[in-house]
């Protein structure tokens, strides 16, 4: 993703009410595979006064959050990944 293109105007963001809940349990479900295929654990904490929606480009966050998760699994060999949503 290209912040710079964001913010001169070339891409626009799509927002629409989302579940945010359903959303990163969603992406829980796909990391946890590349997960326990290397042997790690994948922990998703949510702080119990998450809001359930929130409005935003769900497109580009679930890329945001696939990437930057994906390279989490990648690049380690032992232990957890833990993303904590607050």
């Amino acid at each position: 993703m290209d912040i710079s293109k964001i913010e001169s105007g070339r891409t626009q963001l799509n927002l629409e009410s989302v579940d945010l809940h359903k959303l990163l349990n969603d992406i829980k479900e796909m990391i946890q595979i590349g997960t326990e295929q290397k042997g790690l654990s994948f922990i998703l904490e949510k702080s119990p006064n998450l809001i359930q929606h929130v409005r935003t480009d769900v497109v580009k966050l679930r890329q945001i959050l696939i990437n930057f998760l994906g390279n989490a699994v990648k690049f380690t060999n032992i232990g957890n990944i833990i993303l904590r949503v607050r």
